[in-house]
């Protein structure tokens, strides 16, 4: 079982509620990593909140958690937020296709200081080693051998070093988190928006916790967009801002329902992985916030020869311009629609 110190109020989470979570004191980690710095402004979804602290709480801390979503959507970063206020060190590892299992246990290298050659850690060598959560990104990127020959790591027992001979036992308040945009039994499907995944070996699926992530409820996903764009208020003042962010929400509404619906050549539509994820919105948003802010510094003559379309030009920097012709125009005419009532 994990050694806890410390009870983290669950408002720290920004839930209102008397509950507390498990987790340790402040500063009391100096090993070889580093607790995620706080964004104090992170929303959680409660029922995602509660879903990693069952999981978290739990008295066999060697399942590790699967947490898939579409992408944007705050994987990641609901991961780290909530690591980051339970104060637990994390070790992280993005995946590839040429990857293999040594790459998380680590590698003989050339010390700078000495000129002479030895062993490196890898990320769960030193999660082992010091209890700390390794954090594994885009799960389904690695080969399907490189999980079934991890067994040890997915199942939480001592790392054998092959290339050492060393044995690492498995500290206690070691944990194994991993994200990705496909569940583990659905990766490298037919007809998915995200093809650089690979198939996964059934068997690999059986031996972890599956969380499941959508995009925030609006007024949850509002707060998130606002708090990232308060600075604007002194700019553009609340109300403005206010409705900046309502239109905004209602285009990634928009975009998102579009892309449930099956694909339709002959009419408007937007692939899954087009839709306005929530990362989107707050870039989309702060970029329209940036150009009506520098348009407001301009006379209006300068104002419509130089930004005569500050939605339009928004939407080319942050998701438009990187799309196909088809789904461009379907998005140019989705924001023009829901920001109509700004004009």
């Amino acid at each position: 079982m994990m050694q806890f110190t410390a009870r983290i109020p669950a408002r720290d989470f920004g839930l209102q509620s008397e509950r507390s979570v498990l987790g340790f004191a402040d500063g009391s980690f100096t090993g070889p990593a580093a607790v995620p710095s706080l964004d104090a402004g992170h929303v959680f979804d409660p029922i995602v909140f509660e879903s990693i602290r069952m999981w978290w709480e739990a008295d066999d801390g060697t399942s590790p958690l699967y947490v898939s979503g579409p992408t944007g959507c705050g994987k990641t970063s609901t991961v780290l937020q909530f690591l980051a206020r339970v104060h637990a060190p994390v070790v992280s590892i993005t995946c590839r296709r040429r990857m293999d299992k040594q790459d998380l246990i680590g590698a003989w290298g050339v010390d700078s200081a000495t000129g002479k050659f030895r062993w490196y850690d890898g990320p769960a060598s030193l999660a082992w080693r010091h209890g700390l959560v390794l954090l594994i990104n885009e799960f389904t990127t690695a080969p399907a051998e490189v999980w079934v020959s991890a067994n040890d790591i997915l199942e939480g027992a001592a790392l054998t070093n092959e290339r050492t001979g060393e044995v690492i036992p498995r500290h206690p308040n070691t944990r194994v988190i991993i994200t990705d945009n496909c569940p583990v039994g659905c990766a490298g499907d037919a007809g998915s928006e995200y093809i650089a995944r690979e198939r996964q070996d059934a068997s690999v699926a059986d031996r972890f916790w599956h969380l499941k992530v959508e995009y925030l409820a609006r007024e949850r996903e509002a707060a998130a967009v606002l708090h990232a764009c308060r600075a604007a208020e002194r700019t553009l003042g609340s109300d403005l801002l206010d409705r900046i962010v309502g239109c905004a929400l209602d285009f990634a509404a928009a975009s998102r329902d579009l892309a449930a619906r099956p694909m339709d050549p002959d009419a408007f539509c937007v692939p899954g992985d087009k839709a306005v994820s929530t990362r989107v919105l707050i870039r989309f948003t702060r970029s329209l916030i940036t150009l009506l802010e520098a348009r407001k510094a301009m006379d209006e003559a300068a104002a419509r020869r130089v930004i005569p379309d500050p939605v339009a030009k928004a939407l080319d920097l942050t998701i438009a311009g990187g799309c196909p012709e088809k789904v461009r125009n379907t998005l140019m005419q989705l924001a023009e629609f829901c920001f109509a009532a700004l004009a």
